[in-house]
């Protein structure tokens, strides 16, 4: 199994700000602030699959996309709970999407139990 280092995968990010916001978590990693850079680094995950969501509504007039999309606003609107509305999210996109898959939906879960671990600690 080949070696997974983000300073190399970051070449391969297409979205430029994904890959500005992927650049800050190393940043916060490399100054010694994990805390932060799990909290970061999970906010950006959110914001890319987000973005992927966009795209696929957009530029392929995906209902599957554009049904999440809407859901996740109609959420904000009604000023649900960041967790709903990012469980939403995850959830939504895994068992509806080819984006997300359990393994990948269960890490996602499971970062902010890191971070709450890491501020404790």
């Amino acid at each position: 199994m080949k070696d997974f280092i983000l300073d190399e995968e970051i070449k391969n990010v297409t979205s430029k700000k994904t890959k500005v916001y992927l650049e800050e978590v190393l940043s916060t990693y490399y100054n010694g602030n994990y805390r932060s850079c799990i909290v970061v680094l999970y906010s950006v995950v959110l914001f890319d699959l987000i973005q992927k969501l966009t795209i696929l509504k957009e530029s392929y007039s995906d209902k599957k996309a554009e049904e999440i999309l809407k859901d996740i606003e109609n959420k904000q609107a009604i000023d649900e709970r960041y967790s709903v509305i990012e469980n939403t999210l995850i959830d939504r996109i895994c068992n509806e999407t080819a984006l997300l898959n359990s393994i990948e939906k269960k890490q996602l879960r499971e970062m902010p139990v890191g971070y709450c671990y890491l501020y404790y600690a």
